[in-house]
Parts: structure tokens; sequence; C-alpha cells
């Protein structure tokens, strides 16, 4: 009858120790916010800002101020996307400055408004990017984006 207990007493035991290194690896096998992980949720929670309502005059002014930019920024673009010194450098030659406006006009939360227009600020760069990678030729999406972006200027309303 001893050896049965001493049997059942080291079963129990060897049982217990295998449940915590089983509860230890477990542990240690969850996967751990990365610092991107932290950054992408530091980001969410900044856009869950509320969108500040604006009465119509002020909001036709704001959003004529974001569409002379951007046209700005448009006519920019154009006078440099099909440059030898954009095609070999791209963004790490002088044009890096304009990457930087362009990506500030389309996180200002007031950019948005353009949309109303059709148009979206992030194009200008996607095209710019298309231009880098053509060697300055373009491709069909960059001319098809060009070519809405054109009509959306044209048809805008100040």
């Amino acid at each position: 009858m001893k050896t049965i207990f001493k049997v059942l007493g080291i079963a129990l035991l060897v049982m217990f120790v295998i449940s915590i290194f089983g509860m230890i690896f477990i542990e240690e096998q969850q996967p751990q916010e990365t610092e991107v992980v932290k950054e992408v949720k530091k980001v969410e929670k900044v856009e869950k800002v509320e969108a500040v309502k604006y009465d119509e005059v002020t909001k036709k002014k704001i959003k004529n101020e974001i569409f002379t930019e951007f046209k700005k920024l448009y006519s920019e673009l154009n006078k440099f996307k099909k440059s030898e010194e954009f095609t070999t450098n791209g963004f790490a030659g002088k044009q890096r400055e304009w990457l930087k406006k362009v990506r500030k006009l389309g996180n200002n939360p007031d950019s948005k408004l353009l949309l109303e227009d059709r148009i979206v600020v992030g194009e200008l760069s996607a095209i710019a990017i298309q231009y880098m990678q053509s060697n300055g030729k373009g491709t069909e999406s960059s001319k098809f984006l060009e070519k809405e972006m054109r009509k959306a200027i044209q048809a805008y309303k100040k």
C-alpha cells in the first residue's frame, strides 16, 4: 500500500511540476507589444479626436486655404516630376521638403474638407512616387490620377 501512495505522490508531484512549467511556457509565448504596435495605438488615440464643426463662412475660408496650398503643391509636382534630379534621387534630393509639406497638409484634419470636391491630398505623393519609379514617364495609374485631379481642380468652386 505504501508503494502505491509513493507512486501516486510522485505522479502528482510530476504533474504539478509539468503544469507549472506549462503555465510559465504559455505566458512566455504570448506576443509582447512591439514598439510599432504601441505607436499605432498612440496614433489611433490621436485620430479619435472629433472633427471640428465650422459655420459655412469659416468652412469655406478654411477649405479655400487648404485648396490653395494643394494647388501650389500640385504645381510644384508638375515642375519636378520629370526632372533627372528627381527621377535619380527621389525624395532624398530637393523634393524632400515638398514631400514634408504634402504630408503636413494631408495630416491636417481640415484637408478632409477637400474630399467633398473629390480632391485627395495624398494622391500628390502617390503620383510623385510613380513618376520617380518610372524615370519621369509616369504610369497608367499616375496618368489616371492626374486626369481626375485636374478635373476636380477645374470643377472646384471657391
